[in-house]
């Protein structure tokens, strides 16, 4: 194991709740206090901040589409994983706050998209194609979104999703690569690209991993930072833990011991050639700020996990 690792952890904030300030006693202007006056509290109800709320709308009133909309997808058209066009022509067929429709409309443009990367792979257009492709996969994921377990469609949908930013990544120079680290009966599936000089032949260089939190899938962290990781020379990858992707319908949820995952992620990780066992950096985002440095303080036996 290295001698350090720099863990650094992401948190969102989750809930602050806020009052309408005060002690909540009002008086007439100029009034004075005096004993008699009774004290006045305020009936309106509390108000619970949500850091997810956004306070410029993208296109949706409902709230939770504006959130998403303005953050998960016209916020991954910088790293290729969006189109602005494609964006709005969805979102202006979608139903505002029916989550159905939502689904419905981005498989829509996942299948069209997908279709015009295999026509431009098909006529040798590679960049066309790698880039077509990795906005279907996108937009398969963004379909998942809100879908319960039951439905068929998620199953169809996370596979669909992977195994197009698969294909894409092989038309990567050097290559994305689908990864998978056996874990208790079943695998943590990733992915992983070399930084230009490790693809090259040089010397190992410094990694960094990406964990995500709950309803994340490796296929969409991607999409987060791995282009500017790559492109500042890191080698770059990204896994999910139990409780993400697919791995809740094989019964491998969340966990207490989440050090555990971790460990297995990091192992891999420092058994790469081309990963700098001293720089290797973990980042952890949402629910991922909470498993990274949970990881990163456990101890086992004299060993530290990082």
């Amino acid at each position: 194991m290295p001698k350090r690792v720099l863990a650094v952890a992401v948190m969102f904030l989750v809930s602050v709740v806020l009052t309408n300030g005060g002690t909540g006693i009002s008086y007439a202007a100029g009034q004075k206090e005096t004993p008699k006056t009774p004290s006045v509290r305020s009936q309106e109800p509390k108000k619970v901040f949500d850091a997810h709320e956004t306070h410029v709308r993208y296109h949706f009133k409902d709230p939770d589409m504006s959130f998403t909309f303005g953050s998960l997808v016209l916020g991954a058209t910088v790293n290729h994983g969006c189109e602005i066009g494609e964006a709005f022509r969805t979102a202006a067929n979608i139903k505002d706050g029916d989550a159905a429709s939502w689904q419905e409309e981005w498989a829509k443009t996942a299948r069209l998209v997908e279709t015009r990367g295999e026509q431009s792979l098909t006529r040798g257009h590679r960049v066309s194609a790698r880039d077509q492709l990795q906005r279907a996969s996108y937009y398969y994921r963004l379909a998942l979104l809100a879908m319960l377990p039951a439905d068929p469609r998620l199953r169809e949908y996370a596979r669909k999703s992977r195994s197009l930013l698969k294909k894409a990544g092989e038309l990567f120079d050097p290559p994305l690569e689908y990864f998978e680290i056996p874990f208790e009966g079943t695998v943590l599936p990733g992915f992983f690209r070399k930084a230009r000089k490790a693809a090259a032949g040089a010397e190992p260089v410094q990694t960094l991993i990406m964990i995500g939190g709950g309803e994340t899938f490796a296929e969409d962290l991607f999409f987060y930072i791995g282009p500017q990781a790559y492109d500042r020379g890191y080698n770059f990858m990204t896994v999910d833990l139990p409780g993400q992707g697919l791995l809740p319908l094989e019964g491998k949820i969340f966990r207490r011991d989440m050090q555990v995952p971790m460990k297995a992620v990091v192992d891999y990780a420092l058994g790469r050639p081309e990963v700098d066992r001293e720089r290797l950096a973990v980042y952890g985002y949402s629910g991922g700020g909470g498993f990274v440095p949970q990881a990163a303080c456990t101890t086992s036996g004299s060993r530290r996990l990082s």
